[in-house]
Parts: structure tokens; C-alpha cells; sequence
């Protein structure tokens, strides 16, 4: 069976719509639906539309009361070439393209610019950001924590997160060169578009409670963990 196809814009739309149901404020609203749509049309699909409904960072958390849909972000500290800002529990999808606009003009202006987001939630795949970057002729990076989803090299018990990494350098084609990666064997979310399709994952992904592999998508709700970036130590762990 075929999978249904959506023009972008219509998703882009739709997205902004039901953000905007939920009280996020328009601007906001099209730029999460910016950076949700990046994703899916990079083949990202772990970060994309998928997230708007059952992430917790989006629609369920702008229900519960866990995401601020009128973000305020309080600058703690700035100088001409960082700063470090409060997000107030906003969108981390609004919210950091802010960040990364701010970084840019930092750079065209003092040659370099860094800025910290505290108190933010999900934002979305961290390639879209060192884009922005790149796409002005800088070099990007976007780098974000997360909670423990997966082991140590040679460990059974979740103490690291997926801590996603992007980088985005221009190039004399006009294409940038662009990294983003997760720093575990996989990103979480494509266990739960396996999960969601009714499929297995593969072997090397993640590991049971007892650190035996497992192709189950829904181990690490099992008391299972992702695995680090190399897989298991014999194909390097922890090296990749």
C-alpha cells in the first residue's frame, strides 16, 4: 500500500494551525511549523509532523500546562559576541531559531557568536539551525541536551542523553556541507516512528534492562537504554 503524500505547504499550515489552537502566538506558531516541516523534508521524519501530537513538547504539553505557549525569553547575560537566555519553558521550535538569528548578527558583527538556552523544550532537529548559519555564509553549530536515554560504552543503565550535534559549513556549490547526528547509536525518535509503523529495530540500536541487545522499539520503555554511538563494544562503542 502506497503512503499517502501531503504537499508541505498544507502541512505547514495545518501545523501552525494547531499550534495556534493550543495559544501559541502566529509568528511563533509558523516558525515551529518551519522548523517540524524542515525536518520531514530532509528525511528527518523522526523530528518532523510526527512529534506535533504525541511529543511531549508539543500538543501534550501545551495541554498539560508543561510547555509556556507564550514564551518569554529573560536574558540573563549578553555581551557583543554571547549571551545566555531563559526560554520560560517555550517552545524550544520558537525559541531557538531566535537564538541562532541573534548568533548570526552576533558573528556578521564581532565575527563570532554564542548563545546558551536554558529552559527550553524539544527543538527539533539541530541540523535546521546550523543551516540558518551556513546559509549566511557562516559556519553553524547547534548542540542540545537531553535526558538519559542511553548507556555508557560497556554500561546497562540509561545515564546519557541523545545530545544531538549539527555543524553547517558553506561551500564554494552553494550546498552546505551539513552534520547532525545524535550522539547515541540513533536518535530516539526513530524508535518511536519504528514503533508507530509496527516495525523492529535493528540490532546495535538499543539494549534491554539486562543489556542484552534487543529489536524491540519500545525497549527504553521497558527499562531498556539506546546504545552510544559506536553500538556495542565490538564495533568500537563509544569511538563510533
Amino acid at each position: 500500500m502506497d503512503r499517502p503524500r501531503f504537499r508541505a505547504a498544507d502541512l505547514h499550515a495545518f501545523i501552525a494551525g494547531v499550534l495556534g489552537s493550543h495559544g501559541v502566538p502566529a509568528e511563533d506558531a509558523r516558525q515551529a511549523a518551519d522548523v517540524l516541516i524542515y525536518a520531514d523534508l530532509a528525511g528527518i521524519e523522526s523530528h518532523g509532523i510526527a512529534h506535533l501530537a504525541t511529543h511531549r513538547a508539543y500538543v501534550p504539553g501545551l495541554k498539560s500546562g508543561d510547555v509556556n505557549p507564550r514564551e518569554t525569553v529573560l536574558v540573563l547575560r549578553e555581551s557583543p559576541v554571547s549571551a545566555a537566555w531563559d526560554a520560560g519553558g517555550g517552545m524550544g521550535v520558537a525559541v531557538a531559531p531566535r537564538a541562532m538569528g541573534a548568533c548570526i548578527t552576533k558573528a556578521e558583527s564581532a565575527g563570532i557568536g554564542m548563545i546558551t538556552v536554558a529552559n527550553g523544550r524539544h527543538f527539533g532537529a539541530a541540523g535546521y539551525y546550523a543551516k540558518m548559519a551556513a546559509d549566511r555564509g557562516l559556519i553553524g553549530m547547534a548542540m542540545c541536551n537531553a535526558g538519559p536515554r542511553g548507556v555508557a560504552a560497556g554500561g546497562v543503565e540509561p545515564v546519557l542523553g541523545t545530545n544531538p550535534i549539527a555543524i553547517g559549513v558553506p561551500s564554494a556549490s552553494g550546498e552546505p556541507f551539513l552534520l547532525d547526528m545524535a550522539t547515541t547509536a540513533v536518535a530516539a525518535g526513530k524508535l518511536e516512528i519504528a514503533r508507530r509503523v509496527g516495525r523492529s529495530i535493528p540490532e546495535g540500536w538499543a539494549i534491554d534492562a539486562g543489556g542484552r541487545n534487543s529489536t524491540d522499539p519500545q525497549v527504553t520503555e521497558r527499562g531498556g537504554s539506546l546504545l552510544p554511538l559506536g553500538s556495542w563494544l565490538a564495533t568500537s562503542s563509544y569511538k563510533g
